[in-house]
């Protein structure tokens, strides 16, 4: 076991992005805990202001039992025409004891702004999460406040942890910039399908394939968007034309299968299950977030469709599958 403490300075960002912070936890903390998989709830938010010093925010990602909390303090300098200190910390609760994960964004009263993360837990976690800092925070940024791949990166973490006002926000800024940025219509898709606006939602995925018709990501969401809609030939189409352009990619052949079984179609739904575990994310790096990890429920389905269609795998296939 072992804590260890690294900072990367400077850090461009914007005062109070908390978004990339708890993204970023949620991405590296199973490596601690493999059972770390909070809920998708957001707490209400409660501040406590003192006059003329600061005000702070908190509020929580997560339930009662395991989650990642959220303190924004914004330190206040009268003398100053804008605040003097703005701090974000984030820190994951519910891991087991002995076991912690805390990440912390603080712009200091000259301007520059640095990134913090503190670890504790065994020493391959702790390398690894190391690791993954750097390659993450560590790059060259600008400090416009136009910046669109930062603006970028936020909507896509806001849209992972369903933040969507800061999705929305965030992809909105792109677009003031850039009218034919092809991510940032996608985030917005997203969102606007996320809060009700399925049309207007779909209309959005379809103009971002317009402008890069070779995103499998934009293919993947407009899937999911129909499959939810019971429109599952539409779906099916969609998950394909994804797979033309990644045909390995793991998300796209689970949400096939979901379609085609819906659609009656047994046996290509249940080689397609199959092809989504072949491709499955590498269980040792799964932490890495190299895509969500739909291998047990490919599993299930296969074993579902096994059940009641009497469908027959090889030994080879069989290993596939168990391994």
């Amino acid at each position: 076991m072992s804590t260890q403490t690294r900072r990367i300075q400077p850090y461009w960002t914007v005062d109070g992005d908390y978004v990339t912070l708890v993204d970023f936890a949620l991405q590296v903390a199973p490596a601690l805990d493999s059972e770390f998989k909070p809920p998708v709830i957001w707490s209400e938010r409660t501040t406590e202001t003192v006059p003329c010093e600061r005000d702070v925010t908190c509020f929580a990602y997560g339930d009662a039992e395991r989650g990642v909390s959220v303190h924004h303090t914004t330190h206040h300098d009268p003398k100053a025409s804008s605040d003097a200190r703005d701090e974000v910390l984030v820190a994951c609760f519910g891991l087991p004891k002995g076991i912690s994960l805390e990440l912390r964004a603080v712009r200091s009263e000259n301007g520059q702004r640095f990134i913090e993360i503190q670890v504790a837990g065994s020493d391959n976690a702790v390398n690894s999460i190391l690791e993954r800092f750097d390659s993450h925070f560590e790059r060259e940024r600008s400090p416009d406040s136009a910046d669109v791949s930062r603006l970028i990166e936020t909507a896509r973490a806001a849209t992972r942890l369903q933040a969507w006002r800061v999705a929305e926000t965030s992809a909105l800024e792109v677009l003031k910039r850039e009218e034919q940025n092809s991510e940032a219509l996608m985030y917005l898709g997203l969102v606007k399908a996320a809060q009700g606006f399925g049309p207007e939602g779909e209309n959005l995925l379809l103009a971002s394939l317009t402008f890069n018709p070779r995103d499998h990501n934009a293919y993947y969401n407009l899937g999911v968007l129909a499959l939810q809609q019971g429109r599952c030939i539409f779906a099916s189409d969609a998950f394909r034309h994804g797979l033309t352009i990644d045909p390995g990619n793991h998300q796209l052949l689970f949400q096939l299968g979901r379609a085609l079984e819906r659609l009656g179609m047994m046996k290509e739904a249940f080689e397609s299950y199959q092809q989504a575990l072949l491709h499955r994310p590498d269980p040792d790096q799964d932490w890495k977030l190299t895509g969500t990890d739909f291998a047990e429920e490919s599993r299930s389905a296969i074993e579902r469709l096994q059940d009641t269609s009497g469908s027959k795998m090889s030994d080879s296939e069989k290993h596939c599958c168990t391994d």
